[in-house]
């Protein structure tokens, strides 16, 4: 041990962690010596206080004081806000707020405040002419000067970067080594946590409370809860004031996040509470522009976390109906077959697990059934309503763990979502985490896409390609298709269809007739995992039959400003909204007069970056708005009912989608020709001539020169 510890001062980080370490013993015995003796009385406040309880617990006569409920004298820091007792308190109390009425009082801090006016004048004063200097010297950056090359460095800025900023790396590159270093040395590690929570009372304070519990609630005395509040703030004066600041923004801002996190989570509960309002098949209506295909985009995200969520939740259930069968031994084999393929769907598993059930039925052993001793718990459970035989859970069981199980995304779509749920296993149970509002850098390793639709999975008729190895493919699952009355068109775009064409046509493809049985495919232990998501700007654009084959069609009719569940966010708009105006106003005009890089820029740049960056990723991560609209029934004979659904830029942000999921097929059209906008030609004034009308090729512009030409 003492050899590895020598063989270790080869290496300049355990150097520079033992320097650090002796450091801090220098400082506990120098400057945090009282927070050692304070540890040492609550050491014996606390065996005072365990001797006491064990004495009052069995009546027995206590021969001693617990000191917990006094404060010892050698130790008491003088807090000028409050009393050393309970009395004390209680009389000072009503006097305070008394004197804050009194002239006298009002006078004494009106003179204090002036001195504290004068003083931050006297200092005003001195930085008045160095303000003065860098303004003159500030202005002279947005002089025009056309000689300057471009991107080119200034001397001051070449000397940083070669020097200065070579360091910082330098040092920086060296924190991060020891920091790894560090935290992979135990001692190190240990001895530094222990000796600064003794140094700042936190060992002392935990023990403390430990005696007064004990001491408490064997006597219940309330009065000494204020002497425990004066200890407290004792302890805690000993921390010094600038690292209470520094502890205190850490805990607000952690507190902020953990609420703004709780605040999107409830949001998104809500969300789920909707989503359950509609049926297997919806139907999303707006304008342009209002965001159907966002909106959409999000129902199908919280949707494939919720099937996974009804599987786990039936899986439990089944689970308890045969409390001693071994589920892991079960699960191992089954995870084998769907590793070499044999269960790969709905219809697999029920095969793989009769096989089972006959196996076991021609001879009915333990081995036969995973080592089950079913002769004493039993192969049949009684659930209210009758006997399940265990075969019967089991088959249910297989096909939710394959739902819950399955690694690939749930939807199935006609443009491309991004999920980057994460399936955690240590070789054991399985468990989903579906957070969207966790780290974004994590989900990238993850990430997984929406599979591509094949309309022929669809199409129980007619099909575009016969013999489609994957029309048979799905039989559960969230479809997600955009511009759908594109894809179906209504009673007149159809028109010139034929029923008994060759080809595949909406009118023959009985697309229809699957949406309406589909759900008898994907029902699991009474549960449907199916749900059909559509799009469209009118409700009319689609054939009626598809129109009403929805339970519900959601109209979008407004959409809100973007807020943020960030608590007190107005403060960080404040500080953007500081730094976003001066970076507007002489970054762009620092560039429209000169083109090189200075040191002055290279920082003001970096500045503003740093906070403008925060603050968008403040609105990206907590970032929310609110979707209103209506729901009614497909027949639209009914009342429509209002709905609110919670954007939330973290989920629906990340990467999830894009808007323009056509972009390829105009990019395809853009590039057959060799000229752009400003190639169009300009009209020569505001009054058109013949010619130039000529050249908008207009239906009507047509027919206008026809006639002219006719007469």
């Amino acid at each position: 041990m003492i050899k590895r510890f020598f063989k270790n001062f080869k290496d300049y980080r355990f150097i520079v962690l033992l320097i650090l370490s002796i450091s801090f013993v220098l400082l506990a015995i120098f400057i945090f010596k009282d927070a050692y003796l304070r540890f040492i009385h609550s050491i014996r406040d606390f065996g005072l206080s365990i001797g006491y309880y064990c004495h009052r617990l069995f009546n027995l006569e206590v021969p001693f004081e617990p000191l917990v409920t006094s404060v010892d004298s050698d130790y008491i820091i003088t807090l000028f806000y409050i009393p050393l007792n309970w009395e004390s308190f209680k009389s000072k109390i009503g006097v305070y707020f008394s004197s804050l009425f009194v002239f006298d009082s009002f006078k004494n801090y009106s003179l204090r405040f002036l001195n504290g006016l004068s003083s931050f004048s006297r200092i005003l004063l001195i930085f008045i002419p160095f303000a003065i200097l860098f303004v003159l010297l500030f202005r002279r950056y947005f002089d025009v000067d056309e000689e300057t090359i471009d991107d080119k460095e200034s001397k001051i800025l070449r000397f940083y970067k070669r020097t200065i900023f070579k360091f910082h790396l330098w040092l920086k590159d060296k924190f991060f080594e020891t920091k790894e270093y560090f935290l992979n040395f135990k001692f190190f590690r240990y001895f530094w946590l222990i000796i600064w929570l003794l140094n700042f009372n936190i060992i002392t304070i935990f023990i403390e409370f430990l005696a007064f519990y004990f001491y408490f609630v064997i006597s219940f005395d309330i009065s000494n809860i204020f002497i425990q509040i004066y200890k407290l703030l004792c302890d805690i004066e000993i921390i010094p004031f600038f690292i209470r600041i520094i502890i205190i923004v850490l805990l607000l801002h952690r507190l902020r996040i953990k609420l703004a996190l709780a605040r999107l989570n409830n949001y998104e509960m809500r969300n789920r509470g909707f989503l359950n309002s509609l049926g297997l098949v919806v139907l999303i209506t707006g304008v342009t522009g209002k965001g159907k295909t966002l909106l959409m985009t999000d129902l199908s995200l919280s949707q494939e976390v919720m099937f996974r969520d009804t599987a786990f939740e039936k899986i439990l259930n089944n689970d308890v109906k045969f409390p001693n069968f071994p589920y892991s031994r079960f699960e191992t084999d089954l995870k084998k077959a769907i590793l070499k393929h044999k269960v790969y769907s709905l219809a697999t598993s029920e095969i793989w697990i009769d096989k089972k059930r006959l196996k076991f039925e021609n001879n009915p052993c333990i081995s036969n059934i995973y080592g089950y001793d079913f002769e004493n718990y039993g192969l049949y459970h009684n659930n209210g309503l009758g006997d399940e035989y265990i075969f019967d859970m089991l088959e249910k069981y297989v096909k939710l763990f394959f739902l819950y199980t399955i690694q690939s995304s749930l939807l199935i779509s006609n443009y491309g979502i991004r999920v980057d749920n994460n399936l955690m296993s240590a070789n054991h149970f399985p468990i989903w985490n579906s957070d969207f509002f966790r780290d974004s850098d994590e989900s990238e390793f993850y990430s997984r896409h929406s599979h591509i639709i094949d309309f022929d999975i669809l199409r129980l008729g007619k099909k575009v390609m016969e013999d489609n190895p994957y029309s048979d493919s799905i039989e559960f699952g969230c479809y997600v298709i955009t511009e759908f009355d594109k894809e179906r068109g209504n009673q007149l775009t159809n028109q010139s269809l034929k029923a008994d064409s060759e080809d595949a046509n909406p009118k023959n493809d009985l697309t229809e007739l699957c949406e309406k049985i589909h759900r008898h495919s994907a029902t699991v232990d009474n549960f449907p995992f199916l749900r059909i998501f559509t799009d469209s700007q009118r409700a009319m654009s689609v054939m009626a039959d598809n129109r009403e084959i929805a339970e519900k069609i959601v109209n979008i009719t407004d959409v809100g400003d973007t807020k943020n569940a960030l608590w007190l966010f107005f403060f960080d708009e404040i500080i953007y909204d500081f730094f976003f105006r001066r970076f507007e106003k002489w970054y762009y005009k620092y560039r429209y007069a000169r083109s090189d890089s200075t040191l002055f820029m290279y920082f003001f740049h970096k500045i503003c970056a740093y906070f403008i960056s925060s603050h968008n990723r403040k609105v990206n991560m907590f970032g929310f708005a609110v979707y209103e609209g209506k729901t009614e029934k497909s027949s639209l004979d009914g009342d429509a009912d209002s709905f609110k659904w919670y954007r939330l830029n973290k989920k629906i942000y990340a990467n999830r989608y894009k808007s323009n999921c056509f972009k390829d097929y105009w990019n395809k059209k853009s590039l057959k020709s060799k000229f752009g906008l400003d190639d169009l030609q300009e009209y020569e004034s505001t009054q058109a001539t013949i010619e130039e009308l000529k050249l908008q090729h207009s239906y009507w512009i047509d027919k206008l020169d026809d006639v002219l030409e006719d007469k």
